[in-house]
């Protein structure tokens, strides 16, 4: 999609990712939504759902610290995001590895996101 896309094409391109998504077909998904993510960062329009989806694709490729990277970008993005909470929690517990936790745990109780693109360093 070129930089004149309609505004409605991050509606659609999002759809397209999820509908990649439950096709089973995650990295092409997960390529998708990042796409998405960095146009929408470019023009300023980014949502905390593009970062939702991206967690929860992540998720399903059991790719557990990019999960809780992008649900914790989610957390800092708009706090009022509930059903992110126990994504987050989720994906830390998945993770297994003493020091993804800490990171993780750390990143979350600091409101801190070593996610690129999430606005805070």
């Amino acid at each position: 999609m070129s930089r004149a896309d309609p505004p409605n094409s991050f509606a659609e391109t999002h759809s397209r990712a999820r509908q990649l998504q439950a096709a089973g077909h995650l990295v092409e998904a997960i390529n998708l939504q990042l796409n998405l993510i960095r146009r929408a960062r470019h023009k300023g329009v980014v949502a905390a759902e593009y970062y939702h989806s991206l967690g929860v694709m992540f998720f399903a490729a059991r790719d557990f610290p990019n999960a809780a990277a992008a649900f914790a970008c989610v957390q800092r993005m708009d706090p009022g995001f509930h059903a992110v909470a126990m994504n987050l929690g989720l994906s830390l517990v998945r993770c297994r590895r003493g020091a993804c936790f800490t990171l993780c745990a750390i990143m979350v109780r600091t409101r801190r996101s070593c996610w690129p693109g999430c606005g805070v360093v």
